[in-house]
């Protein structure tokens, strides 16, 4: 699916961020007071077994003590749904130049992307991230929302399909970083992925009003200076991006 954005949608989104991030921190502190408590009771509830003898009763203990285990668990892993949305935030809205390392970013935003019940429950996922990559001189902002969006195609692409198959890869090749983002959706015409590698490799200039999501992949990746490929057939779609690494760049440790 390819979406429009233009300028007043974008300010939205920012703001929508920002009033996202104060809602997650909000949310963040009663729960950490949640777990606190549930892991005091269930030390109390340990020493309180102890001393109980009476089957019946120890019987209704333990039902207790599954029950706070499942509080445990569930507010776990909301906290870390909510420290997830939290750095999305954070990260979203900055865009000094910094050292980044392209497999973490994807693997933050595969997390990210775990709070959407389809994508996490329905869709079988093959993930192949190379963490020692090299890092790129970028802005963490243009590498996140540009893979966002790739992803957000290829689930798109895959709606009709019963059993959904997300590949994502990250790895070096010939002194380029390769990311691979595939799908075994629908497909597309041979006109449509040329037009989709022409929208990559020549973006809209900026200013040029509503921009669709490739364009805005394209736009984004610029200053980085990709190489594209699409290839796709019915049950096969796959966009691979090579980004050259600058001689001197390091992996990280």
């Amino acid at each position: 699916m390819l979406k429009n954005y233009d300028r007043d949608q974008i300010s939205s989104l920012a703001y929508t961020g920002s009033m996202l991030q104060g809602t997650a921190h909000n949310i963040n502190t009663p729960l950490s007071s949640i777990l606190g408590r549930a892991d005091i009771l269930r030390l109390r509830l340990d020493r309180v077994t102890s001393m109980v003898t009476d089957p019946g009763a120890l019987e209704e203990l333990e039902k207790f003590r599954r029950d706070i285990s499942l509080i445990i668990d569930n507010s776990t892993r909301v906290s870390t749904l909510v420290k997830s949305v939290v750095h999305r935030c954070v990260t979203s809205v900055h865009n000094e130049m910094q050292p980044v390392n392209i497999a973490a970013v994807l693997r933050d935003d595969l997390e990210f992307l775990m709070s959407d019940m389809e994508f996490k429950h329905n869709t079988e996922k093959r993930f192949r991230l190379d963490m020692g990559v090299p890092r790129l001189m970028g802005a963490h902002v243009h590498f996140s929302n540009s893979f966002i969006e790739l992803i957000e195609n290829a689930q798109t692409a895959m709606r009709a399909v019963e059993e959904k198959i997300l590949s994502v890869d990250v790895h070096t090749d010939g002194g380029c970083i390769v990311v691979a983002i595939g799908d075994n959706g629908c497909g597309m015409t041979e006109q449509t992925r040329r037009d989709i590698v022409g929208t990559l490799e020549h973006p809209p200039a900026s200013g040029a009003g509503s921009l669709n999501g490739i364009a805005c992949v394209g736009r984004l990746l610029s200053p980085y200076t990709p190489r594209f490929r699409v290839d796709s057939s019915p049950g096969s779609t796959t966009v691979a991006i090579a980004f050259p690494v600058p001689s001197g760049s390091g992996s990280l440790p």
